[in-house]
């Protein structure tokens, strides 16, 4: 439970002392007034000076001394010992009642304020009690003062009250009424509040207890985190951004992101500063500040608006050193480089081999010399022809590489028509494939499609999916060339078209569909692997990508997204 930070005291004792002062300082104030009216309206009554006097020592006093009791924390009854206080008040309030008018006095209520008064401390049944001995305590007084037993006030209004039984009792009964409603009401007030005040408590100290838990965490955390107000003003800031940025808490904390300064972490300030100014809700990205030897320190910075109620209130900035993970990022794409190459290069010594094995069987043939003619010719078309094949396999490679190497700004990019194109590369496919095959070839593209890539690489991109699709063709099929739906790309800068070809043959199994695109890998008997991580290279140098599934019936699907033109084609 939190404790005052002077006395030890809970916070619900110190709001009682507090209530206690102001209880004290509103009856000096009433007695005050009191003895001003006794000057003005009774200034021969000694006896209700004294009385005066004496009821403001009793009040003043002992409430103070029960005050300063609490303060210190003695061990003694409070409750009992205002319950001491609350009678010998009683029967001073009386004796001045009785000193200045009876049942008509103007002091009766001071009955009322010390019921109030006990509100304080008893709530609802300790004002009835309070209420209960006060009604005692002026009942009796009218009863004494009828009876004789002591003397009678005097005045006009005392005389009537005590006239008859009946005036009597109905004085007592309407006073008694009077104190009971004061006591009904102050005690359910004062029980009302308690309980508010006891939940606020409660309240209080779970919100601490969470601010407490959640500062903990936040200030244990190793991404940095700081918030900022509307106003640039540095909120929160904690342990971990204080190391990353390297910048001590207290000189950043209540600063504006002016004033901290440090032009090394000028990058940070200004990203902040401009997603303050009209940033979406959500923002993540990269940046690059310097440490204090002038070394580069990437950040990892995720930036998000605070709102409460839709209201907002400032934003909250989280941030991560990321140095050491670039430098495991490059060694990881430093692994997989090699680990690319030695695969790659393991797949071309596997081509190379087998026409090389040939070209080299055919030489020892022929330096035999026990061929026939008829034999020497065909030994010498054999090794034409894997010679052939092997400038082949080393043509698309060195190709593959160089797109690899090349930087996409140095690409040309110039607006091709694709309908055109694609009728080029359709007839030139026709003329190479297998004459017993019937495939029907379909192109269902706009002639007005044009996308940014030079010819030569989008008819190479086509013929190579074409031929692909003709080989997974045993005797018949269609193979249809046709527009996608138009998308964005993977930064949204730029819109992509797709270019589809779609075949019905066997389609492309499951469990190789992840490595068609890799050099050399194929599944067929005269075919080398490189057409489709060439048709790859080509899209993604462009800016494009490559997406291939099975049809539900038969066949594949392969779609080349490429940069376009803004515009509908008919």
């Amino acid at each position: 439970m939190p404790e005052d930070k002077i006395n030890n005291v809970p916070e619900w004792r110190v709001e009682f002392h507090r209530k206690i002062k102001w209880l004290l300082i509103f009856r000096f104030l009433i007695i005050l007034i009191l003895f001003i009216a006794v000057i003005l309206f009774f200034p021969e009554s000694k006896e209700i000076r004294i009385l005066l006097v004496l009821y403001g020592v009793v009040t003043l006093g002992y409430l103070g001394s029960l005050y300063y009791w609490d303060i210190v924390r003695k061990e003694l009854n409070f409750k009992f010992l205002y319950s001491i206080e609350i009678f010998f008040e009683l029967l001073v309030e009386t004796g001045l009642v009785h000193m200045t008018g009876g049942g008509g006095s103007p002091f009766i209520f001071l009955y009322a304020l010390t019921i109030l008064s006990s509100a304080f401390v008893f709530q609802l049944l300790g004002t009835i009690m309070t209420a209960t001995a006060a009604t005692l305590f002026y009942a009796l007084m009218l009863y004494f003062e009828f009876t004789g037993i002591i003397p009678r006030p005097g005045t006009a209004l005392s005389e009537l009250i005590l006239s008859s039984k009946e005036t009597l009792f109905y004085m007592a009964y309407v006073q008694s009424c009077f104190l009971y409603m004061i006591a009904f009401l102050s005690g359910y007030l004062s029980q009302k509040l308690r309980m508010h005040l006891d939940k606020l408590e409660e309240t209080k100290l779970e919100l601490e207890r969470v601010k407490w838990n959640t500062d903990q965490i936040l200030q244990h955390m190793r991404s940095g985190l700081m918030t900022i107000d509307e106003g640039g003003n540095v909120v929160y800031f904690n342990n971990a951004a204080s190391q990353i940025l390297q910048l001590p808490i207290n000189r950043v904390l209540e600063r504006n992101l002016n004033e901290i300064g440090e032009e090394r972490l000028s990058p940070l300030w200004e990203l902040i500063t401009e997603f303050m100014r009209g940033g979406s809700k959500w923002e993540s990205t990269e940046v690059t500040i310097r440490d204090k030897a002038g070394e580069e320190i990437p950040l990892e910075v995720s930036l998000d608006k605070l709102t409460i109620e839709e209201n907002p209130e400032g934003v909250i900035v989280l941030f991560d050193d990321i140095t050491e993970k670039k430098h495991k990022e490059q060694l990881m794409k430093r692994m997989e480089r090699l680990a690319a190459l030695g695969e790659m290069s393991a797949r071309l010594a596997h081509e190379i081999r087998n026409p090389l094995a040939a070209i080299q069987a055919g030489v020892e043939m022929l330096k035999s010399g026990q061929l026939r003619d008829k034999d020497i010719e065909t030994v010498a078309k054999l090794i034409m022809n894997e010679s052939e094949h092997l400038t082949n396999i080393l043509e698309e490679f060195l190709l593959f590489a160089r797109l690899k190497e090349l930087q996409p700004e140095k690409l040309t990019y110039e607006l091709t028509n694709v309908y055109d194109t694609a009728n080029e590369a359709i007839n030139s496919v026709k003329m190479s494939m297998d004459p017993k095959k019937e495939i029907k070839f379909v192109n269902n593209l706009s002639k007005y499609l044009r996308v940014k890539c030079r010819k030569d690489h989008l008819r190479q991109i086509i013929v190579n999916l074409l031929t692909n699709s003709v080989d997974a063709i045993a005797e018949k099929g269609e193979i249809k060339i046709y527009q996608s739906d138009v998308s964005e790309t993977m930064g949204g800068q730029e819109e992509l078209v797709g270019i589809v070809v779609e075949d019905t043959g066997g389609g492309i199994p499951k469990e190789i569909m992840e490595n068609i695109f890799d050099p050399f890998f194929t599944t067929k008997q005269h075919g080398n692997g490189m057409g489709l991580a060439i048709v790859q290279a080509i899209a993604n140098q462009y800016g494009g990508y490559v997406d291939v599934q099975n049809l539900d019936g038969q066949g594949a699907k392969f779609t080349v997204y490429l940069k376009t033109e803004k515009k509908n084609w008919g």
